[in-house]
Parts: C-alpha cells; sequence; structure tokens
C-alpha cells in the first residue's frame, strides 16, 4: 500500500458540491510494505485489464442513461463485462505463482538476477510456447527458470470465463514491489491460522508455529488479527529475544493498529539490530506516522549513502519531499527511481501526487494508471485516481475505481466517500446515501454530514 497524500488545494468541481478535503495535507495512512523478494506474474497487455477491474460495478448500470450517447454506454458495459472477470483472475494467478514457485530454489547470488518467461496455459492447464524473454544473463540460471514452469506443468485449469488459453509473462524478479501471494489470499490465511493453532496447543512455545500464525494474522490486514499477530510476535520475542525480523513485523502490526508510538519504537529497534535497506525505510515510515518529517528525510538521506541507487529509498524521500510540500523535489527523486526500476508502482503514485499538487493533472492522471498498472493490488493507487477523475468531473471512472479500491479493501472508508460523490453527481440519490453512511459509520468524518 502506498500511503496517499491528502491535498487541501485539490477543490473539486463545484457541480457536485463536494466538501473540500478536511484532513491535514500531512495526514499519511498505513503502509504495508511487501517483502523485496516477490514474485509477480503479469498477464500480458490483452488480459490484463480484467485484472484492475472491480468485481461489483452494478451501481453504474443505468446511470445517466437518458443523457450519455451510445458509445459512452457500450464503454460502461465494457467495463462492466471486465470487472466480472477480476477477482477469479486474481485467484488464478495467485495459483499459477505457487505452483511454479514451489519448483524454485534459488541460491542466495542467482537471487540477486531477474528473469522473465513467456509462456501459454491452455484450457486444461498445459505449458505451450514456453521461452526465455527477459535473461538474467546466465544462461544455466535461465534454464532453470525453464524448467520451474516445466516442472509445474500441469497448471491449474484456468476458470471458465477465460475462453481462450493464456498469455502470461512470469517475472522472476525479487525487486518487485507488488506481488500476489499465497498471502492475498483469504481462505488460505484462515486455514494457515486454523493449523498453526493445533499446533498451539499441543505446544504453545512451538515458534515455527507462532510465527507462521502471527504472519496470516498480519496478512488479513484487520485490528482483531492484528492483535493477535502483536501477542503472538511479543511471545516469539520473549522466547528468541533480540530479533530484528519480529519487530519490524511487530511494527507492522502496530501500525495496522494505528499505535503510532509503538510503531516507531519496534521500528526503532528493528533498524538498530539491522540496519539493511528494509529495516530503515520502515523506520522513516514509522517517523512519517509520527509527524516527525525532518528526522523521516534525514533517515532517507542516511540509506542513501548506504544504498545509493535503490529505487525503494528513493520512491520513499520522494514521498518526504511530496509531504514537505517539495513537489519537484519529489518529483525529481521519483523520476530517479523510475530510472532504476521503471516499473516501480510507487515511484509513479508519489510523482502523481506531486502533479496533482502542482495542477498539472493530465501528467498525474498518466502516473496514477501507471501505478494501477504496475500494481493493480494497491486499494490506494484506485482511491487517487478516483479523487482526481472526480476533480475533474468525470464521475462514472471515478465510481469504478473507489469500486475497484472497496473489491480490494472493503472498510476503506475514502472510498465509500468518493463513491458516494461521484454517485451523487449521476443522480444516483439512494446509492449515494447508502455509502455516505458506510463512510461515515467508518470514521471519516466528512461523510458525517449529507451531501448536497
Amino acid at each position: 500500500m502506498y500511503p496517499i497524500w491528502k491535498n487541501d488545494s485539490c477543490n473539486p468541481s463545484p457541480a457536485y458540491r463536494l466538501t473540500p478535503l478536511k484532513a491535514p495535507p500531512l495526514h499519511i495512512y498505513e503502509m504495508r510494505r511487501k517483502p523485496r523478494r516477490q514474485w509477480l506474474p503479469r498477464l500480458s497487455c490483452g488480459l490484463l485489464l480484467a485484472l484492475i477491474m472491480p468485481t461489483s460495478v452494478l451501481l453504474l448500470q443505468g446511470c445517466q442513461a437518458g443523457s450519455e450517447g451510445q458509445e459512452a454506454r457500450k464503454d460502461r458495459q465494457r467495463q462492466f463485462n471486465e470487472a466480472a472477470h477480476g477477482t477469479a483472475v486474481r485467484r488464478y494467478l495467485r495459483n499459477v505463482q505457487e505452483h511454479v514457485k514451489a519448483q524454485w530454489k534459488p541460491s542466495e547470488e542467482e537471487a540477486s538476477k531477474t528473469g522473465v518467461v513467456f509462456f501459454k496455459i491452455d484450457k486444461e492447464g498445459k505449458v505451450k510456447d514456453l521461452k526465455i524473454k527477459v535473461s538474467t544473463g546466465d544462461a544455466l540460471l535461465d534454464q532453470r527458470m525453464l524448467n520451474a514452469v516445466k516442472e509445474a506443468s500441469p497448471l491449474p485449469k484456468p476458470p471458465q470465463i477465460l475462453e481462450n488459453e493464456i498469455s502470461l509473462d512470469f517475472s522472476f524478479d525479487m525487486r518487485i514491489l507488488s506481488s500476489t501471494s499465497i498471502f492475498d489470499d483469504i481462505d488460505e490465511l484462515k486455514s494457515m491460522v486454523i493449523k498453526a493453532t493445533r499446533s498451539l496447543e499441543k505446544n504453545p512455545d512451538d515458534t515455527a508455529s507462532l510465527k507462521q500464525r502471527a504472519l496470516a494474522c498480519l496478512a488479513m490486514s484487520d485490528v482483531l488479527s492484528a492483535r493477535s499477530a502483536v501477542k503472538d510476535l511479543t511471545r516469539l520475542l520473549e522466547l528468541e529475544r533480540e530479533d530484528a525480523e519480529l519487530y519490524l513485523l511487530r511494527a507492522q502490526a502496530f501500525r495496522l493498529l494505528r499505535e503510532k508510538a509503538n510503531f516507531l519504537s519496534d521500528a526503532r529497534k528493528a533498524a538498530e539490530l539491522n540496519p539493511e535497506v528494509d529495516t530503515r525505510l520502515t523506520l522513516v515510515e514509522a517517523l512519517s506516522e509520527n509527524g516527525d518529517l525532518r528526522e523521516a528525510l534525514a533517515k532517507c538521506e542516511e540509506t542513501l549513502t548506504f544504498s545509493p541507487n535503490d529505487a525503494d529509498a528513493l520512491s520513499t524521500r520522494a514521498f518526504c519531499h511530496l509531504q514537505m510540500h517539495d513537489y519537484q523535489a519529489g518529483i525529481a527523486d521519483a523520476e530517479k527511481a523510475l530510472a532504476i526500476e521503471p516499473e516501480h508502482g510507487a515511484a509513479y503514485a508519489y510523482r502523481g501526487d506531486c502533479y496533482e499538487a502542482l495542477k498539472q493533472y493530465d501528467k498525474a492522471l498518466k502516473d496514477y494508471t501507471k501505478s494501477i498498472k504496475f500494481n493493480p493490488d494497491d486499494e490506494y493507487s484506485y482511491l487517487r485516481r478516483a479523487r482526481l477523475y472526480l476533480q475533474l468531473s468525470k464521475f462514472g471512472p471515478a465510481v469504478v475505481d473507489a469500486t475497484s479500491a472497496l473489491e480490494i479493501e472493503p472498510e476503506l472508508a475514502e472510498a465509500y466517500y468518493y463513491r458516494a460523490c461521484g454517485n451523487k453527481a449521476l443522480g444516483l440519490a439512494a446509492q449515494a446515501q447508502r455509502d455516505r453512511l458506510k463512510a461515515s459509520s467508518l470514521g471519516f468524518n466528512q461523510a458525517a454530514e449529507p451531501l448536497n
């Protein structure tokens, strides 16, 4: 998740009288940093559209039916059809990933190299036309990537909604931030919790089960699960003493619980015990969350001294500049990150925020769209674009993006509010009222008053 920056200067069109954003411009939402060594099977362009659409956009049916043109209605129907495929496709990709991942065991030296293989999956799950698309530079490692896919075949059968064979670019890239994994599947997470709990009933101090349950609870991202994760991680720290990884995980749990002081305390401890890039950047996030922007920026500088070409560090410094309203510096750092890692979703998001603050809306829209392309499972990427669409009076697309955010995070109050504003402008008063009340019940203050 990339924290979304709220800009007081972004006053929406008066056409639908959206209350101006009242939150402080430096407010930061919790940011779940994903592990840096990750996988991402990416669909070819033709199928990627199915990934980024929500599963429920029924509310769009009939919007402005009397005034919109035929092409607009066709476009809306196309979006609806694509939306219906989204969840099934995401789930299928996670399944494919796990099958291939089980066959891939790189050494530490090999883990620093990246490559991409192309293949097709037919209706029976058989792999076809397997080949190297981007070489690692190591012929033996390239062959091992091909073998991993071959050994995983036959893969799970594609869902019935996909009529033809699927073409995939499968990236063996451990620097990609946005990743689908077993930890995105709520059913699998619940199964992991149950299995670990049964083991702990037999041996309450089973460290492997404590950690497995904590990881699963942390991935669920809800308050009750985060509290359970804190309990298990605290017990692990009692059993294993000083461990940077455990402090880092507990810091993430405290962030979900919005316990800022504890988040900062554990982030500092993790960085002291293991001052690698990930722990340093988590400390930067904790400092930002606690409002200490100058120290956050200083820690970014330290990290870049330690690792000057780290795209994550540059992107994080861009966000620090954004919070301090130094938009040109933020754009410059985001561009440096993108020069190193052209598919860095966070860098596009933060550069888009800077452009939006500078009222360069066309550039902001392009960057938000690229952020979604490279990180289709981040709810705040959709929320950013929904906010901008509202300002541009593009209410239909705003509703679609807000719904996409809710498909990923059903309790995202701002998404309900933005969708309410879009539906209100489209004349869907009843749906707007339901979403406004939902946003208010989730604690979004701006939703307390009726929409005008």
